[in-house]
C-alpha cells in the first residue's frame, strides 16, 4: 500500500488539487506566493517539487540582484 501522504495546507499556503496534480506528475508546481516561514514568521514565495526519495521540497525562484 501507498503511504504518501501530502498536506493540503503547507506553512500556511492552501495547496489546491491542479498543482498537486503537477507535483505527482513529476513537475514543480507554479509559483506559490503565500508561505510563511515558520521559524522567522516572515512570507516568501517558492515553487514546490518533489525530490527522488519522495519527499516534498521547495524550489525557490533565483533572487534579484
Amino acid at each position: 500500500p501507498c503511504k504518501f501522504k501530502v498536506s493540503k495546507v503547507i506553512l500556511q499556503q492552501p495547496v489546491d488539487h491542479a498543482q498537486l496534480g503537477k507535483l505527482l506528475a513529476g513537475e514543480k508546481t507554479d509559483l506559490l506566493n503565500q508561505f510563511v516561514s515558520s521559524k522567522t514568521g516572515r512570507p516568501f514565495t517558492a515553487h514546490l517539487v518533489m525530490d527522488d526519495a519522495g519527499k516534498v521540497t521547495f524550489d525557490f525562484p533565483p533572487r534579484a540582484d
